[in-house]
């Protein structure tokens, strides 16, 4: 998970396992894959792809939003809104702070390891809940475990067998 901060293009291995289940957990996905996004633009430093890559994150944020329809908390969505004024002093802070040239990657990197340890932790917590039957009000084990992704512990098939 840590890798992409040595290098950047290595954040497809924290977004595509999100991938795998962007269709049961939207909300983790559409977090990590517009902070997987973001966490790519130090590589783009040109004048002509500064605004180039705001306008791939807005449709890519867009188009993400619109297929898959994420019920984000308030402060998720307060932290997607965040990625403005990152963008913003990550394309100004060089010409008004030209003594630390690395300042705009660090803030990039710190804010977006945010989003990814956040995604990280949520999916960790859902996995720990799904491995219940008990603590799940919502159905989704039960639609997890009869679509075979999730293998459900021997003890819950012991009380299954029980209970019939």
């Amino acid at each position: 998970m840590f890798g992409y901060h040595v290098h950047e293009k290595a954040i497809l291995n924290v977004v595509v396992p999100f991938c795998l289940i962007s269709f049961l957990q939207p909300k983790l996905f559409f977090l990590t894959v517009v902070t997987g996004t973001v966490s790519l633009f130090p590589l783009l430093f040109t004048n002509f792809e500064i605004v180039l890559k705001g306008l791939i994150a807005v449709f890519h944020a867009t188009l993400c939003s619109t297929i898959l329809t994420p019920s984000l908390r308030w402060f998720e969505v307060a932290y997607v809104i965040g990625f403005v004024p990152v963008y913003l002093f990550e394309n100004l802070a060089t010409s008004v702070l030209p003594n630390l040239p690395f300042l705009p990657l660090l803030v990039v990197s710190d804010y977006c390891l945010i989003g990814m340890l956040y995604s990280y932790i949520w999916l960790y917590w859902e996995f720990m809940n799904l491995t219940d039957l008990e603590s799940d009000p919502t159905g989704t084990f039960e639609a997890n475990r009869k679509a075979k992704l999730i293998v459900p512990s021997s003890s819950r098939v012991l009380r299954e067998r029980k209970s019939k």
